[in-house]
């Protein structure tokens, strides 16, 4: 079991990315990685050895100022370096989504209504996280390598899309936990099997293919070209 790190210990667990636009309500995890909520025990361990965590998580609002709690992706030291790199954390995004999405989806055309998230956008990261010194704020994206302090932050959720609160009713429990199985063995080695690495590249399309269209502006050419994701998804499988 996890504890908090004595003042002159360097911490057990890490956080990797946030996840502003969903608050999980049960942790989803493996063996030393997790998608977890911010008042989970692992997050508050982290909290005591980098107060500017704390000060992060506490700075996200919607577009309208009411206050949200992101998820956060987290690594505990000790377990795989290939459990740190981007095509892990992405896979482990992609495997959440591809277990609620199609659900959610499903759901719509079985009750007439919307029951938890139907586009993968709530699942996206936010490109700023605080640096592995617990000192600021850094973030490194196609077109951004940057760094700032946390005081300046005004995180938001994604304009114009649901926060979500997600329970287990909310995922396919069977697929997520089976997901999951697949992911450490894919991302546990250097060496993945062809077909683990096959059916991430596949969950990485798929949850492409399930953002939104478009915003305001979604037209026919926008849902056409998602359709084409998912075709793409199904091929690479």
């Amino acid at each position: 079991m996890s504890r908090a790190p004595k003042a002159n210990e360097t911490p057990l667990w890490w956080p990797m990315f946030s996840l502003p636009n969903v608050q999980v309500k049960f942790p989803i995890e493996v063996d030393g990685f997790a998608l977890v909520a911010a008042d989970d025990f692992r997050i508050k361990a982290i909290k005591e050895k980098q107060p500017r965590m704390g000060s992060f998580l506490k700075r996200f609002k919607t577009e309208f100022g009411d206050a949200v709690q992101p998820s956060t992706i987290i690594w505990r030291k000790g377990q795989p370096d290939t459990y740190r790199t981007i095509s892990a954390i992405s896979g482990f995004r992609d495997l959440v989504s591809m277990s609620v999405i199609p659900l959610g989806w499903a759901k719509v055309h079985r009750f007439g209504h919307v029951q938890g998230p139907l586009y993968s956008d709530t699942f996206a990261v936010y490109p700023w996280m605080v640096d592995n010194r617990g000192e600021g704020l850094i973030t490194q994206t196609p077109s951004l390598f940057g760094q700032h302090v946390v005081k300046k932050l005004r995180g938001q959720t994604m304009a114009a899309l649901s926060f979500h609160q997600l329970d287990r009713r909310d995922v396919d429990m069977l697929l997520l936990n089976e997901l999951l199985k697949r992911w450490e063995q894919c991302f546990a080695t250097d060496s993945p099997r062809v077909e683990d690495e096959r059916l991430f590249r596949s969950l990485n399309m798929a949850n492409a293919a399930a953002k939104l269209p478009a915003g305001a502006d979604t037209n026919l050419y926008d849902v056409v070209r998602s359709a084409a994701l998912w075709a793409s998804a199904f091929e690479i499988l």
